[in-house]
């Protein structure tokens, strides 16, 4: 989560909403970006958007079964259908720093509201 908060820090220097996100499978991780929107004038650079491409391209396929999505804030409506949270098909495991004091309770808050 501190990679991630870092990420988001690192957005504000360049203007952008300060979210992070990471990817991580194992104990590595393999993708991480913050909000690019303002820098690339894409309405979709959200930092999960970014990450989930990325994490994609560098394990060459779409699926993220094996993969974590760590984020500084709950993912908006389009963030939250590319990981297909409630389907668990992308992103089955993900975890949000900003919403309860460990990765646990995150984990549990935001799966009783997806269903």
């Amino acid at each position: 989560m501190r990679n991630a908060m870092a990420i988001a820090l690192d957005g504000t220097r360049q203007n952008e909403v300060p979210i992070g996100a990471l990817i991580v499978r194992g104990n590595s991780i393999i993708a991480g970006a913050n909000n690019r929107t303002v820098r690339d004038q894409d309405a979709t650079a959200h930092a999960e958007m970014i990450a989930i491409r990325d994490a994609s391209e560098w394990l060459d396929r779409w699926r993220l079964d094996d993969c974590t999505l760590y984020v500084t804030l709950e993912p908006c409506a389009m963030c939250a259908g590319a990981s297909d949270i409630r389907g668990s098909i992308t992103l089955p495991r993900f975890k949000v720093a900003l919403l309860a004091k460990s990765a646990r309770e995150c984990y549990r808050s935001f799966s009783s509201l997806a269903g």
